[in-house]
């Protein structure tokens, strides 16, 4: 029947906590390619980023993604370098 936790059985005083999870987000930067080189610079001067974890420069504009061009209203001669980072998520 019923037994009391006086009577020998224990309740755990420990909690549940639930695993992190991994998360990815991405950053984009978007520019005249000079521009986006010294921010890649001073990103990893600040410790956030390495250079190599961007991806190579996709040129905009006339000549490169039309769709990105008009989606992010870029102007010719512009490129995208894209960064993923991954996140733990508690």
């Amino acid at each position: 029947m019923f037994q009391s936790p006086a009577s020998g059985a224990t309740a755990s005083t420990e909690s549940f906590t639930p695993a992190p999870r991994r998360e990815e987000v991405r950053h984009l930067l978007i520019g005249p390619a000079p521009a986006v080189e010294r921010t890649i610079r001073i990103l990893h001067i600040m410790g956030y980023a390495e250079p190599n974890d961007w991806s190579r420069p996709i040129p905009l504009g006339e000549g490169g993604s039309a769709a990105l061009a008009a989606l992010f209203g870029v102007q010719p001669g512009e490129v995208i370098r894209v960064l993923t980072k991954h996140l733990m998520m508690e």
